[in-house]
């Protein structure tokens, strides 16, 4: 209509109008009704694109691996990619050049070769194939680094490398070589379990050999500690039994210096007794002397006849009797008549 069109784009790109060379009007999906003869309309896809690939290099000894993954990116600056590509569209809305998409894959697929070629480069086949994660970071550090992806205003947004292999040969050449390092480990090992077996079976021998000598020393130190016992438990025993006879005969002579000094105390009580008994004799003797002066002083002038009457004697009794008889029969003349009763003779001659 009168060279009028209008644009309905896609949210997913953000939308340039040029007129005179210059950007009049610009957004993101942004819809617009544009004269066409002087307007040219860039649209710049500002989703994710993703390219998988797999290139063959060469390591640092020569041998060939090959490396494949993922590679994702994205146009980060919009101007500069309507300036190195031509994403201009058709009054349609299409893109005029459909082949600068795969222009765009081109140059990043080069790009990461360089990388990946640099980065493989630096390691042996060995250390490539099983050190993947040293040469991912390398490759992403050096393609993030990219000054013609920056001047492109393309920037990446994810890198994976999920393969590094060697040719079938070289892989069954390397396992060969594992395996004999792996066999060569084990035989190693085998050895080396061995030599400790045997160093392990020495140093129980030794520890044994030790034991034993610590037991034959130890055994031997405790003998004399016995004997060195013994010796001190017998002499502290002599020295305990003479302490106690020192103290016995200390206890005696204490004793006998006591009882001598008892027998002393008692001599000399015994010589005070024995004074003073004598004493005592010698005065009982004075008084019993006196009394029987003072009783013969009684008796004196009196017939003895009377006296041993008085005594109490039964022979004096008698001859009293007889001597009374005899003094009858004598004055019998003079005695006109006695009467001597049986009870009175009885009691006499009793």
């Amino acid at each position: 209509m009168l060279g009028y069109n209008y644009l309905k784009p896609d949210p997913s790109c953000h939308v340039m109008r040029f007129r005179g060379g210059k950007v009049v009007r610009e957004g993101v999906g942004l819809g617009m009704l544009y004269f066409a003869p002087t307007s040219t309309i860039v649209k710049v896809p500002i989703t994710n694109f993703g390219r998988t690939f797999n290139f063959k290099e060469l390591t640092s000894d020569y041998q060939q691996i090959y490396v494949g993954g993922r590679i994702n990116f994205k146009f980060s600056d919009t101007k500069s990619a309507s300036e190195s590509f031509n994403l201009s569209v058709s009054h349609g809305g299409d893109f005029e050049d459909d082949s600068v998409f795969e222009e765009i894959e081109e140059m990043v697929l080069s790009e990461l070769g360089v990388a990946i070629k640099s980065a493989v480069g630096k390691h042996d086949l060995k250390t490539a194939i099983t050190d993947s994660s040293t040469i991912s970071k390398d490759v992403g550090n050096k393609i993030e680094g990219s000054k013609t992806l920056e001047r492109a205003g393309v920037s990446v947004i994810g890198l994976s490398i999920s393969v590094i292999k060697a040719d079938p040969e070289m892989i069954r050449a390397l396992e060969a070589n594992v395996r004999e390092s792996v066999q060569m480990a084990a035989d190693k090992a085998i050895f080396e379990r061995r030599n400790k077996a045997i160093d392990t079976e020495r140093e129980v021998q030794d520890n044994e050999l030790n034991t034993k000598e610590l037991v034959t020393k130890r055994n031997a130190e405790i003998e004399k500690q016995k004997q060195s016992d013994s010796i001190l438990i017998r002499k502290r025993s002599q020295d305990a039994e003479l302490d106690l006879e020192r103290q016995r005969q200390d206890t005696q002579i204490e004793l006998g210096k006591k009882k001598t000094d008892a027998d002393v105390i008692n001599e000399s009580a015994r010589t005070s007794y024995v004074e003073q008994r004598a004493k005592n004799d010698e005065m009982e003797a004075g008084v019993l002397a006196a009394g029987l002066k003072k009783r013969v002083g009684a008796l004196n002038g009196l017939d003895w006849r009377v006296v041993a009457a008085m005594n109490g004697s039964s022979d004096m009794s008698h001859s009293i009797l007889a001597d009374a008889v005899h003094d009858l029969a004598k004055n019998a003349s003079k005695i006109n008549e006695i009467s001597i009763t049986p009870d009175m003779l009885g009691r006499l001659l009793k």
